[in-house]
Parts: C-alpha cells; sequence; structure tokens
C-alpha cells in the first residue's frame, strides 16, 4: 500500500503536466479513418509481429506466476532464496532493454529478437536441471532475453505499423501480449500436480521457438532488416 503512493502521486503529476495536442486553427472536417482489405498487406507486419510476441511471451508470463513455488516447491528452496532468484529474473531487464535495444540498431530488430528467443528459451530449459549453487545464472540469462525482447519487441512493432493506426496496433498488442496470463496459470499448476513443476516450464521453453518462422516471414524496410 506504501509502495502504491508514490505511482499515484505521480500519475496526478503527468496528468497535469502533458496537455492536450493544440487543435488546428482550419476548422476543415477531420479525415475519417477507414480500414479495407487493400491496407491488409499494410497492416500484414504489425499483425504477423503480434502473434509471434503471444507466443514467445509465454516464457515471461508463466515465470510471473510460477517462478516463486517452482524454487520453493519443486526445488525446496526457503522462501528468501527463491525471492532473490525471482528478482533476479526482473533486475536483469533493467540492463537489457537499453543494451539490447542498441544492438538492434546495430545489427537489425528481427536479428536480435531472435537471438533473444534462443537465448530465453535456452535459459529457461537451463532453470530445469541447473544445481541450486548456479541457478542464478540461468535465472539472469532469462531475465535479460525475456525483458530484452519486449524493449525490441515495441521496436520493431513501431518500424511496421503505419503511424495513423498505430495507437490501436500498440493496444492490441498489449492486450494479446497479457492474455497467455488468462489460461497458462492453470495449465501450470495442472502440470505440477500431475508431472511436476519442471514440466510446465519445459513446454514454455519449447513453445517459444515457434514464433522465430513468424518474426523471419515479416518485412521491415532495408535498415531494418
Amino acid at each position: 500500500m506504501l509502495l502504491a503512493v508514490p505511482g499515484v502521486l505521480l500519475a496526478v503529476m503527468l496528468s497535469r503536466s502533458i496537455g492536450t495536442e493544440r487543435r488546428s486553427e482550419e476548422k476543415a472536417p477531420p479525415e475519417k479513418s477507414k480500414f479495407g482489405f487493400r491496407d491488409l498487406k499494410v497492416y500484414a507486419p504489425a499483425m504477423i509481429f503480434i502473434i509471434a510476441a503471444f507466443i514467445y511471451v509465454f516464457g515471461l508470463r508463466g515465470m510471473d506466476n510460477i517462478a516463486n513455488e517452482y524454487f520453493r516447491i519443486g526445488r525446496g528452496i526457503g522462501i528468501i532464496e527463491a525471492s532473490l532468484l525471482f528478482s533476479m529474473l526482473k533486475v536483469a531487464g533493467l540492463f537489457s532493454a537499453p543494451i539490447c535495444g542498441r544492438l538492434s540498431d546495430k545489427f537489425g530488430r528481427k536479428t536480435m529478437l531472435i537471438t533473444l528467443v534462443f537465448v530465453e528459451s535456452l535459459s529457461l530449459f537451463a532453470i530445469t536441471f541447473s544445481p541450486d549453487w548456479f541457478l542464478a545464472v540461468p535465472c539472469i540469462a532469462f531475465g535479460f532475453a525475456s525483458f530484452g525482447l519486449l524493449a525490441v519487441g515495441e521496436a520493431l512493432l513501431v518500424d511496421v505499423s503505419p503511424e495513423k493506426w498505430r495507437p490501436t496496433i500498440f493496444g492490441i498488442n498489449v492486450t494479446v501480449s497479457f492474455s497467455p496470463q488468462i489460461f497458462l496459470v492453470p495449465v501450470l499448476f495442472g502440470f505440477a500436480e500431475t508431472a511436476g513443476f519442471a514440466s510446465g516450464l519445459l513446454l514454455l521453453s519449447a513453445i517459444m521457438p515457434l514464433s522465430i518462422p513468424l518474426l523471419l516471414v515479416i518485412k521491415t524496410e532495408p535498415p531494418q532488416r
């Protein structure tokens, strides 16, 4: 509750500091935005990316819900150590977003995204069999890759989204990105009851690379390929 207070104060400050857009002096009628089948080719790259992101975000959304239980119950680690391991998944994201963003500018968005999907999948797989004393390493690698995917993914979405429809496309992407939370929780804990916690994590690590073929077919401008 105490940590919520700064967020509320910040929201009030932002609402007062961000002004509304200036209205045009001309009183011309606003242009109507229409979407037709001819525009599908223009919006196809953004839609393909949203589907790909829906797949590769499974690892992050799944770990958000099951990581603490996996560390404590599945691995028998104490609650303090489990909390530290979970925090490593998040702290790594503080560094991955700017680093991966800079690398994507140099090597290309798609190349960076595909690399991060591989790292995320392999590190999640490594979490299931690494000994306790080494577990922090794949946790940091997973956090680095998963948060890097969020940053570079949004950059790619900006590149392939028509400016006119960009707010709508970003809204769709956010909704789709969080939708796995609806079914991952019962599925993962269902696997935990029948086959153990590690089985759910192995399933997630196998699903995430399925996003790579979709990322490969996204058409981008030459500088971002």
